[in-house]
């Protein structure tokens, strides 16, 4: 994609949106089924790749905007389950269990999604 940039930035485009990067299981995918939402994919380049891709368009004069998703993890090779109340079983998703947002000790899984979506 970098070596594109260009040829964006030329026909006006301001920003680019990245489909979500967090680790899913397998090599290709839309993205919206990750199961470690601070690991960027490695078949993506993993963190070097994506901070290369950022930097570059940086350079080029374009923002970039990371697509996220707060609304279920993927059920294959998800953990995350194991180390806090982050499921329930209230709801269900096509992708499983759905996020516990407000059931009992849902304040710290609410914090949670909430802190990620203010790093900047």
């Amino acid at each position: 994609m970098i070596g594109h940039l260009d040829e964006l930035r030329d026909l006006g485009i301001t920003a680019v949106e990245l489909m979500p990067v967090g680790q899913f299981p397998g090599g290709r995918n839309w993205g919206y089924d990750g199961t470690y939402p601070f690991a960027v994919q490695n078949t993506y380049g993993g963190p070097d790749g994506l901070k290369r891709l950022v930097n570059a368009c940086h350079r080029k004069g374009l923002a970039v905007v990371l697509d996220v998703v707060y609304n279920h993890l993927g059920p294959e090779g998800n953990y995350l389950g194991d180390f806090g109340p982050y499921f329930t079983d209230r709801y269900r998703t096509p992708w499983g269990t759905a996020l516990n947002f407000d059931g009992p000790e849902s304040d710290e899984v609410r914090r949670y999604f909430i802190e990620t979506h203010s790093i900047g």
